[in-house]
């Protein structure tokens, strides 16, 4: 008999992450001042609007090499949860608004939800994109409960 899956339900690249969010990220009037995709590292997204400044952790749950599509399985998107989370931590200075951008995915919300009092104290926005590209932003109290959908903001 084979074993049922133990990838994730949504599909999506850091990549294919990042673009979505940057799209809605412009939609509601953000400048994307910088969009980072393929291996490079830092800060994945960095938007402004007005006075405001935004940093963004963005994960996925998938790879593609050489054209080919790998999705992850729930262990390995677990560890990239939660080290996405300690890195928007880390991220927290004061002066610029931080956030998390994932697939909306029972695996990273189960991360999010263990960590909702910290995000939470912290203002951090979960960007949570869908298969389809939509993108729903959701503050981390609305992400409590496990296998909830988020309420957008």
């Amino acid at each position: 008999m084979p074993q049922p899956s133990r990838s994730t339900e949504v599909s999506l690249t850091e990549d294919e992450v990042v673009d979505a969010v940057a799209r809605s990220l412009k939609t509601e009037g953000w400048t994307i001042e910088k969009a980072l995709v393929g291996n490079a590292h830092g800060i994945d997204i960095e938007a402004t609007r007005g006075i405001r400044t935004l940093h963004i952790e963005a994960k996925g749950s998938a790879t593609v090499k050489d054209g080919k599509r790998t999705n992850h399985h729930q262990p390995h998107c677990t560890n990239t949860g939660i080290g996405a989370i300690g890195k928007t931590v880390m991220m927290w200075r004061g002066d610029v608004e931080i956030a998390l951008a994932l697939p909306d995915d029972r695996v990273f919300r189960n991360a999010v939800a263990s960590a909702h009092a910290g995000l939470s104290q912290l203002g951090v926005v979960v960007y949570w994109v869908a298969q389809d590209g939509k993108v729903r932003a959701a503050k981390p109290h609305a992400t409590r409960e496990p296998y909830k959908k988020a309420k957008a903001i």
